[in-house]
C-alpha cells in the first residue's frame, strides 16, 4: 500500500515537476554563464553606492569595496526567477494534501484507502522531498553547464556550489514544511496558496529592505532568506551547517504541526 501511495502522488507530479526542474537548470545554466562574464566590465563602472546596495540586499549581506566573479556568481543563487520556480512548485506540491483533495472533492476517495491519515501525510512528503532533491540537482547541473564556458578563475569550486545547493535544500524544506502546515489547517488550496505567496513575499520584501531601512533590521530574523546566504559561501566559507539546520529544522517542526492537524481535525465535504 505505501509503495501505491508513493506511486500516486508521483504520478500526480512528475510531469510538472519535470518543467520546473528543465526551466531551473536552463535559467540557472545562463545566469552561471552570463552574469561572471560581466564582473570585469561591472567592475569599471563600480561606483554608485546605491547600485552596491541593491547588489547587497539582493544577495541578502554587505560586499565589499570591491565586486568580483563569485559574487556574480551567488546572484545567479538568489535571483528572484530561481527563488520563485522553487518557491511556485512547493505551493503547487504542498497545498495538494488534504486542502487541494478536499476543494477537488476527491479526499473522500484518497480517505477511504486502508492507511492511517498519518501515513498518507508522510509518503506524500517522501515524493515532496524526494522531488526538491531532482530540483536543486538540476540546478547545480545547470550551474555546472553555464560555468564550463567561464575562465578558471572566475566560477567558484564545487565543494562550493554543493554547499549552495545544500543550504538551498535547506531553504526548500523550511518553505515546504511550512506550506503543509497550512494545508492542513485549510479546506481551500486557493486561500492556502494566497497565504503562503503572502508570507512567502513579505519574506523577501523584509529581506530587500534590511540595508535601506533601520526598522526592518529588528525583524531579520523573521525572514526565510535571512539564513539563505550563498555569497559567504561561494567567496570562502564552508556548509552553513547552522543556517542550514534552522531552515530544515523549522520547515520539520511546522511538517510535524501539520501531521498532528491533519490526523486530529474533522474534514466536511459537504
Amino acid at each position: 500500500m505505501i509503495r501505491g501511495l508513493l506511486l500516486k502522488s508521483f504520478r500526480e507530479v512528475w510531469f510538472s515537476t519535470c518543467i520546473f526542474a528543465v526551466c531551473l537548470g536552463s535559467i540557472k545554466a545562463l545566469f552561471a554563464y552570463v552574469l561572471p562574464t560581466f564582473a570585469k566590465d561591472f567592475e569599471m563602472l563600480w561606483a554608485p553606492t546605491f547600485v552596491k546596495s541593491i547588489i547587497g540586499a539582493m544577495l541578502g549581506t554587505e560586499i565589499g569595496d570591491s565586486i568580483g566573479p563569485f559574487t556574480f556568481a551567488a546572484i545567479s543563487w538568489v535571483h528572484p526567477l530561481v527563488i520563485a520556480l522553487v518557491w511556485t512548485h512547493e505551493l503547487t506540491f504542498c497545498s495538494r494534501l488534504p486542502a487541494g483533495e478536499i476543494d477537488r472533492g476527491t479526499i473522500d476517495v484518497v480517505m477511504s484507502l486502508p492507511v492511517s491519515r498519518v501515513r498518507l501525510y508522510v509518503c506524500d512528503s517522501l515524493v515532496w522531498l524526494a522531488t526538491g532533491l531532482f530540483l536543486i540537482a538540476f540546478a547545480v547541473i545547470g550551474d555546472l553547464v553555464g560555468t564550463a564556458f567561464v575562465a578558471d578563475g572566475e566560477k567558484p569550486a564545487i565543494h562550493r556550489v554543493l554547499a549552495v545547493a545544500a543550504n538551498f535544500y535547506g531553504l526548500y524544506i523550511g518553505v515546504g514544511g511550512f506550506v503543509y502546515f497550512l494545508s492542513s489547517s485549510s479546506s481551500s488550496r486557493g486561500s492556502v496558496i494566497r497565504a503562503a505567496l503572502l508570507i512567502l513575499i513579505a519574506s523577501f520584501l523584509l529581506n530587500f529592505l534590511v540595508p535601506f531601512w533601520k526598522p526592518a533590521k529588528s525583524f531579520e530574523l523573521l525572514s526565510a532568506l535571512t539564513y539563505y546566504r550563498p555569497m559567504a559561501v561561494l567567496n570562502g566559507g564552508g556548509l552553513p551547517l547552522w543556517d542550514t539546520a534552522i531552515l530544515a529544522g523549522g520547515g520539520f517542526l511546522f511538517w510535524a504541526a501539520g501531521a498532528l492537524r491533519f490526523r486530529n481535525r474533522d474534514i466536511c465535504t459537504v
